[in-house]
């Protein structure tokens, strides 16, 4: 591209010599047809991160259609490797279809006083039949009330797996979301201790920038051992576009109203760096799959309680963080999840949440597609 400044005189610009140099970049192993899909992201305008409110959902319930599309797309921040590029408000050109399910996946509900009570696993099912259900009624004994759950299959095998592109990372790999939910259950299977809000716990070591942990750290959460699962079963065949990447487990302060996850999203202050901990739960990890942290979500568009909307491309979403709350001033500790249309918080221990992965496609992925629900990227 060459160009000369518009108030050029004809005296200045005649007869005279320009000079400049043309560089063609060539890449290997892009066919036609086939690009990358960092390239195709940032090929989208992005947008001005002025005047940002991550106080409330996004948009503001008084901001018109025109705003909405005209705020909506990609921002740039910081994260403990560098830029980073994420997608906020109404998205609709960040669908990415990778891997397919490789078996079905289940939704369990029992009818459980006010309305329907639902599981992600037989077995809790069952077993809230035991604990609630038989004891305080309405069945008589556990075989009669397992004849009242209701089994959904929510994903067939065989099925695409569709996801949201969340961000690009700072090392440049790609952060990815599950548009389903893969799996679900307690974070983790007790709730009466602070380590229990680690991801992994006694860990023997604290999980920082310089020395993330991995998957064999410690004792791996409820929720950790069954990702790592769907994982091994799904994702197995497609496992070389994956990338070993970073997810926080903030637990340097999550009762701190003065920092940490809660002081964050309670002032609209989201951060992608995470900070170190001094504990032996929780922190910095380095692996194949995660859960997003609440500061993507706000980053994203969602926000506490009622003040998200239905404009923006996580809305609909029910999962866990990795993010701990606090004790809520009871004897549990409780983590963040979204509740499909704003952030809220369950106790660690609360089987009725479902899961959507996330995972990081690696910098050199190749894709066609336009990014759209009808015609996604599809990873080659």
């Amino acid at each position: 591209r060459s160009w000369m400044d518009k108030d050029t005189s004809e005296q200045e610009g005649e007869n005279k010599s320009f000079t400049f140099k043309i560089t063609i970049e060539a890449v290997a192993g892009i066919s036609e047809g086939e690009y990358s899909l960092e390239d195709l992201i940032l090929a989208n305008n992005i947008k001005d991160n002025d005047n940002l409110d991550f106080s409330v959902g996004f948009p503001n319930s008084s901001t018109n259609e025109e705003d909405i599309t005209s705020k909506s797309g990609l921002y740039k921040t910081e994260d403990d490797d560098g830029d980073t590029y994420y997608f906020r408000g109404k998205v609709e050109n960040n669908y990415v279809q990778f891997g397919a399910y490789k078996e079905d996946f289940n939704q369990y509900t029992i009818y459980c006083g006010g309305g329907n009570c639902n599981f992600y696993n037989y077995d809790d099912a069952v077993h809230y039949c035991e604990i609630e259900l038989v004891p305080y009624g309405p069945y008589d004994d556990v075989e009669e009330c397992k004849k009242d759950i209701q089994t959904e299959t929510i994903s067939r095998k065989g099925k695409p797996l569709l996801w949201r592109i969340v961000r690009i990372n700072g090392d440049e790999t790609i952060r990815l979301i599950s548009v389903d939910a893969v799996t679900g259950g307690a974070f983790n299977a007790l709730a009466n201790e602070e380590k229990f809000w680690g991801y992994t716990y006694d860990n023997g070591k604290s999980c920082t920038n310089n020395d993330p942990c991995d998957k064999d750290t410690g004792t791996s959460s409820a929720i950790k051992q069954r990702l790592e699962s769907w994982y091994s079963t799904n994702l197995n065949d497609v496992a070389d576009n994956i990338a070993l990447s970073k997810y926080c487990n903030d637990t340097s302060a999550p009762k701190d109203k003065t920092s940490g996850p809660y002081y964050r999203l309670d002032n609209g202050l989201p951060t992608l760096k995470c900070p170190d901990t001094n504990e032996n739960y929780g922190g910095l990890y380095k692996l194949k799959i995660g859960l997003l942290t609440t500061d993507e979500m706000n980053f994203a568009g969602g926000a506490w309680d009622s003040s998200s909307t239905k404009d923006n491309y996580l809305y609909g979403i029910h999962s866990w963080f990795m993010s701990p709350n606090n004790d809520s001033g009871s004897p549990d500790y409780w983590v963040w999840t979204f509740w499909s249309t704003n952030i809220g918080d369950s106790p660690v221990d609360d089987v009725e949440n479902s899961v959507h992965a996330v995972i990081n496609l690696k910098s050199d992925v190749t894709v066609t597609g336009s990014g759209t629900e009808e015609d996604p990227y599809v990873v080659q």
